[in-house]
């Protein structure tokens, strides 16, 4: 039995990283790997239901208004001193939080190894003064969800251990797909960042008139995106499902899935796209490069590049360019399904004791 601490700053939210925990506290077997999640602070702690093994810290008076690695570091000190240590602690979602796990075994003399484990670009955590590369470098090694996070950890110190392990894929269940190769699908966030007007810009400058594009998500753009449709005469190509508990059953007639982000850290959607046997047609960011073979199960094109978006859409309605291979769509997200990226979490712990 390996008691494995997962350390926290908050007592979540609803995102991905929580989804990612969640899915650990049901994936791992119980009799080989003993989860403790601890969170400094309680966040919101609805997400917590149903967890075995989870503590939260109450907020004290004193608390700092912006968590620091000092504060996290003396609630986990806290916690090792009520449960005894782990024999590894995964150090998640925020930078400090690998240096505040390395404070706490040094001032106790414990020996257990830290491994950080970031979900999105560490720039944007510098971004916020929530850490950096710098803080990142405390862990003695590193889970990596995507290859553009292994390649900045080890651009600040090239002996960096990293493993590098995707996130879990889930196939969807889907009721009776029936592709059209003139539709394509955004399932996703309606953020800023996400630049789905690159895709609706981009069809609007196809010479084929017939391609429909399906949106499922909400989000703060979305109004702005609504407006973009009718400003550039797609009302009738472009329909918005807003947020929906079942999204690929409103897009299961695509045969394409598109992503224009300008960041990502590994992008589930793609993932489960490929899985149904969809093209994936997307920015080259984060998860998604650690895959997409262009020609063979996806394409590339630049960020915010709608004219060179186009030019796909035109080639693929010549048949100048291939619409990608079902199986060959699927098999390449094998590696993510959830047995085979468990198999591989409990790898890491191994190798690490």
């Amino acid at each position: 039995m390996i008691t494995v601490d997962v350390v926290m700053p908050f007592g979540g939210y609803r995102g991905g990283i929580e989804n990612i925990m969640y899915e650990w506290s049901r994936g791992l077997p119980d009799d080989e790997i003993n989860l403790r999640f601890f969170h400094a602070s309680p966040g919101i702690v609805d997400y917590l239901k149903g967890y075995k093994n989870q503590w939260t810290m109450p907020i004290p008076e004193n608390r700092p208004q912006n968590l620091t690695a000092e504060y996290i570091a003396g609630a986990y000190a806290f916690f090792i001193d009520k449960e005894g240590p782990p024999e590894i602690c995964i150090a998640t979602w925020l930078p400090i939080v690998s240096r505040a796990c390395v404070m706490v075994r040094n001032a106790k003399n414990l020996s257990f190894p830290v491994l950080s484990y970031m979900h999105s670009k560490i720039g944007l955590y510098a971004e916020r003064g929530q850490g950096s590369l710098a803080d990142i470098s405390f862990a003695d090694a590193h889970i990596c969800i995507s290859k553009e996070i292994e390649s900045d950890i080890k651009s600040y110190n090239p002996e960096s251990l990293t493993f590098l392990l995707g996130n879990p894929l889930k196939v969807p269940t889907v009721s009776k797909l029936c592709p059209d190769d003139r539709t394509l699908c955004f399932v996703g966030r309606l953020g800023v960042e996400k630049k789905v007007d690159t895709i609706i810009k981009a069809i609007s400058l196809a010479k084929d008139k017939t391609w429909k594009l399906l949106i499922v998500g909400d989000g703060e753009d979305k109004e702005r995106l609504i407006s973009l449709t009718y400003d550039l005469g797609l009302e009738n190509r472009v329909t918005f499902f807003g947020w929906q508990e079942e999204p690929w059953e409103c897009v299961k007639n695509s045969r394409f899935c598109m992503l224009a982000s300008e960041y990502e850290g590994c992008n589930g959607t793609t993932r489960e796209a490929s899985a149904l046997g969809m093209t994936v047609i997307s920015t080259p960011v984060g998860g998604v490069v650690d895959y997409i073979v262009p020609g063979e199960n996806g394409y590339l094109f630049p960020i915010g590049d709608s004219s060179f978006l186009a030019m796909v859409l035109d080639g693929l309605s010549d048949e100048k360019l291939p619409i990608c291979d079902e199986k060959k769509c699927r098999d390449s997200v094998e590696k993510y399904y959830v047995d085979n990226y468990f198999l591989n979490v409990k790898n890491i712990f191994k190798s690490i004791v």
